[in-house]
């Protein structure tokens, strides 16, 4: 089983339009000193009850970690350390980037602590789309900010489907993305409530449809490998710390609001969730001592899954990935039962051409990654 950390970082020097994430915009220094404590006494405190202590991924993420203040970062590994995590060469250790606060001083430093990889957040390189999200960071930041990565292992979030934007403004978009030279992108539709604002002038489902089939095609062709409906990588840059998440592996959520799952808790695995609220999150990482991991958690905070449930989460997830659903993985930790009824549910799916069956294995076709969320929807297991 492998296993990783992700560290929630929830500052922001401003909410951009879209979000919808725990962060915060006022703070002071010793704010982010106190949530740093609160942070480690959660390693001290928790970690003992997590079960795992090789890490396959260290991920710092946001909010805008770039933001925190390297000292705080170097903290909370030296805790993790101490507690006994270890964090080797293997380990992929990431922090997320907002292009205006990088440095090449600050670089420097995220390299001594060992980290090996930046997830950079470009967004779009159209100045209207950027002003249109509410983004901090310039056209000119994005190319500093690209160009102090060069040579590194780095990842670009690319978000489309915004307001005003068309064909023409995601093809510039899209040379600009491939010309970086990242060995990573993670292109996003963007997601909103029925009635946020942003929804406005937004191309329509077709458009999006024809936007996605255009920055598949382009990534593709310039050597880029789609390993999941949102991810892309060069060969041999595929996330170690997303794949988590896909491959029905253990994860840790650190911080304010941050989610794990542990798939080895109580029958049929468990997720588990920290509170939005910084005040009762600070509170909380006090406890000591529980006699079960899921005991840290306030009852509202955590699930236990039923069978049914960690069946549906485990379809939707492999069913994301360029591997698929595998049978025999399903099998393993199934039971018959359960994969004969995962085949009578896809089966609709296959003759539609959504999925294909080949080799004892369901992937989604281009045509089914398109409108994934609408099969999940469908899916009833």
């Amino acid at each position: 089983m492998k296993f990783g950390i992700y560290i929630h970082i929830p500052f922001c020097s401003k909410r951009c339009s879209y979000c919808d994430f725990a962060v915060r915009t006022k703070f002071n220094s010793n704010n982010l000193k106190d949530y740093a404590s609160g942070i480690i006494k959660e390693i001290k405190n928790r970690g003992p009850q997590v079960g795992y202590k090789n890490l396959e991924s260290l991920y710092f993420g946001g909010g805008t970690p770039s933001l925190f203040p390297t000292k705080q970062i170097e903290r909370i590994m030296l805790a993790l350390k101490s507690s006994g995590f270890v964090i080797s060469s293997q380990t992929e250790v990431s922090i997320e980037i907002n292009p205006e606060n990088l440095t090449k001083e600050k670089l420097s430093e995220y390299k001594s602590l060992g980290i090996n990889r930046f997830s950079l957040g470009i967004q779009s390189f159209q100045p209207s789309l950027l002003k249109i999200c509410n983004r901090e960071h310039s056209l000119k930041d994005n190319h500093k900010s690209i160009e102090l990565l060069q040579g590194l292992n780095f990842s670009l979030d690319w978000l489309f489907g915004l307001p005003t934007q068309n064909l023409d403004l995601l093809e510039k978009d899209a040379k600009l993305f491939i010309d970086a030279n990242a060995t990573h992108i993670s292109p996003y539709l963007l997601s909103l409530q029925k009635f946020h604002p942003m929804n406005k002038n937004r191309p329509l489902d077709d458009e999006q449809a024809i936007m996605l089939n255009n920055i598949r095609t382009n990534l593709i062709k310039n050597n880029f490998q789609q390993y999941e409906v949102s991810n892309f990588s060069k060969p041999g840059f595929k996330s170690k710390h997303n794949s988590l998440y896909w491959e029905d592996q253990t994860y840790w959520g650190i911080g304010l609001s941050a989610h794990s799952y542990f798939p080895k808790q109580e029958l049929w695995g468990a997720r588990a969730w920290n509170s939005s609220t910084m005040k009762t999150y600070l509170e909380s990482v006090e406890k000591k001592q529980l006699k079960k991991l899921l005991d840290y958690y306030p009852k509202r905070k955590f699930e236990i899954l039923s069978k049914s449930e960690s069946l549906q989460d485990f379809c939707y997830t492999h069913l994301r990935t360029s591997l698929g659903l595998s049978e025999e993985k399903l099998l393993k930790k199934f039971g018959p039962d359960s994969l004969l009824m995962v085949k009578q549910q896809l089966e609709s799916f296959v003759k539609e051409k959504l999925i294909v069956h080949k080799k004892k294995t369901w992937l989604l076709t281009p045509q089914g990654i398109n409108i994934s969320n609408n099969i999940f929807l469908k899916v009833s297991l």
